[in-house]
């Protein structure tokens, strides 16, 4: 008789135990002791249930109520002073305010809650949600049998390193075909010898002369002056022999003809 008494009040234990732990829910880890935390549940709570807006079913929208938003395990922790132990807060959104037990846990919202608050600590925005819990939250889990598979993608900031390593790398990538065009323009502007064209000669330029200034031979005075090809001498005509024009030297007609030693 006592053992099915005591297997009775088991099996109530577990059921209650079971049933204070719904099929989904949010566990936040702080920075900070129970103690302090408990001091700011209300705010938590309130916080939490602003970032949260679902649709009525006239189609209007509004801020679920923040006593929808149930702590598990606060009263155990802030009994007293509350306890010296790093707070570790377990949570869920009920579907109704009036109804708070573990198995009317609203999975849709209590999964939005936990987004919400996951990306805020995973990027850096905890100031959103409010000033003081800058800093204070060390990890954000969604736990429960019900879960799903929630993939954490890629944070802000590994999102704006990519960026700019995206970027830098087209910047690089436009330089580097820049450099190649023109260096591909500046051979083709050399010739086969290697001499860039600019420093070649110009064309000589041809400047035309007006008919009045055109050179006219008749209008120049005549010199009959010549020349001989072998001695180079000038040498006038002075007369003719036998038909053949006869050519003094000017130089060496006036010298006597004979020897020195004579």
């Amino acid at each position: 008789m006592k053992i099915a008494v005591l297997f009775v009040i088991l099996i109530s234990s577990l059921e209650s135990f079971m049933a204070e732990e719904p099929s989904i829910y949010v566990q936040v880890s702080w920075d900070m002791s129970w103690r302090r935390f408990c001091n700011f549940i209300s705010l938590f709570r309130e916080q939490v249930s602003s970032e949260l807006i679902e649709m009525k079913s006239d189609d209007s929208y509004e801020v679920v109520n923040r006593t929808r938003v149930r702590l598990m395990n606060d009263k155990i922790n802030c009994a007293g002073e509350g306890s010296d132990d790093d707070a570790v807060v377990k949570f869920f959104v009920s579907k109704s305010q009036m109804d708070l037990r573990p198995d009317n846990v609203d999975r849709n919202t209590t999964i939005r809650a936990y987004k919400i608050i996951h990306d805020y600590w995973r990027n850096k925005k905890m100031a959103l949600l409010d000033p003081i819990f800058v800093g204070k939250v060390n990890k954000v889990e969604l736990m429960g049998t019900d879960k799903p598979d929630i993939s954490e993608g890629i944070s802000e900031a590994t999102r704006v390193a990519i960026g700019i390593v995206v970027g830098l790398t087209i910047a690089i990538t436009i330089a580097i075909v820049f450099l190649c065009l023109s260096a591909r323009q500046q051979i083709k502007k050399r010739p086969s010898h290697g001499i860039p064209l600019n420093v070649l000669p110009s064309e000589p330029k041809i400047t035309m002369i007006a008919d009045d200034q055109q050179y006219h031979p008749q209008n120049e005075p005549q010199n009959y002056q010549q020349y001989d090809q072998q001695d180079g001498f000038a040498r006038q005509n002075s007369g003719s022999f036998q038909g053949y024009a006869v050519q003094d030297n000017m130089k060496y007609d006036d010298e006597p003809l004979g020897s020195p030693m004579l």
